[in-house]
């Protein structure tokens, strides 16, 4: 791979709040990344409500923060409608600070 690939995928993750995608648990939330990014509806934010584009917001993952994300069995792979995200500033707020 090419170093200016390799440094786009890194600036991609970093704008979905991934890490690292060496093991399965990564793998799932890439692809839950992946069609965020793509997704054309809107959702709520769970901290202030605000409603925006689901590709604007930010997802909450399991490694992210295990205990707000809806558990749905062995796989860290959350159904698209059971998912939490935040609104950026929101997710900035918590998750981000100083």
């Amino acid at each position: 791979m090419s170093e200016d690939y390799e440094t786009q995928l890194n600036e991609w993750k970093a704008r979905h709040g991934l890490k690292s995608v060496t093991d399965h648990h990564n793998q799932d939330e890439l692809l839950m990344a992946a069609e965020e990014s793509q997704s054309k509806g809107k959702a709520w934010c769970v901290e202030c409500d605000a409603h925006l584009q689901i590709r604007d917001m930010r997802l909450i993952t399991r490694s992210i923060d295990h205990y707000i994300q809806v558990d749905e069995g062995p796989s860290d792979y959350i159904a698209k409608g059971n998912r939490v995200r935040m609104c950026p500033k929101c997710f900035k707020d918590r998750y981000e600070p100083d």
